[in-house]
């Protein structure tokens, strides 16, 4: 393994892989990606998901404490809060509710860079990314998210805005998770992890 560094930002370094890829000076060489680019990593992660279901239905009781459904939601469904940047966890989950798992609805859990929620809600046309901004949770600072397109040729705009929603969480607020987390549970989340709960 060779890293190399660049001056810029996650969506610059994405944008760098996708045109080695289709460079024909770099065709002889087997080059893959191991971010979520490549459906053979959200088909693995799309287990996570369908784990977690079975886990939650076999143990109802490991339900979050003061936790509350989204309106409509059975028993037998489950909704997913996804800490969101390039939308490769997000996607992996839907792969997992397209399998047949009981999903009902999925929250984008986003930092500052706030372009997917922002499309969500109607404010912002498919595909009209924005720079990405530099926060606590470093590895969702994406502008330009490469699995919004997957999920926009699935679904469209209407039934992606029915079944997905998405909100931003400041690094402020970010901070005052994480010591909320600590000081009840004695847990350190990580800045992502943070954006989640």
């Amino acid at each position: 393994v060779r890293s190399l560094a660049i001056e810029g930002a996650f969506d610059d370094c994405q944008r760098m892989v996708k045109e080695a890829f289709l460079d024909p000076d770099l065709s002889h060489l087997p080059l893959s990606s191991a971010n979520s680019i490549n459906i053979g990593r959200l088909l693995p992660q799309s287990l996570y998901y369908l784990w977690a279901i079975r886990l939650l239905h076999a143990h109802p009781s490991l339900g979050v404490e003061g936790a509350r459904g989204w309106e409509g939601t059975t028993p037998q469904e489950v909704n997913f809060c996804v800490p969101s940047g390039n939308l490769g966890n997000l996607m992996a989950g839907v792969l997992a509710a397209l399998m047949g798992q009981p999903v009902h609805k999925f929250l984008a859990a986003h930092n500052d860079n706030h372009f997917f929620p922002d499309f969500l809600r109607g404010q912002a046309q498919p595909y009209q990314f924005h720079q990405s901004i530099a926060t606590l949770s470093n590895a969702m600072d994406v502008g330009s998210p490469s699995n919004f397109e997957r999920l926009y040729t699935l679904f469209g705009s209407e039934k992606m805005r029915s079944w997905l929603w998405g909100t931003c969480v400041s690094d402020p607020a970010t901070l005052k998770r994480m010591k909320k987390t600590f000081d009840k549970y004695g847990y350190i989340a990580c800045p992502h992890t943070a954006v989640g709960l």
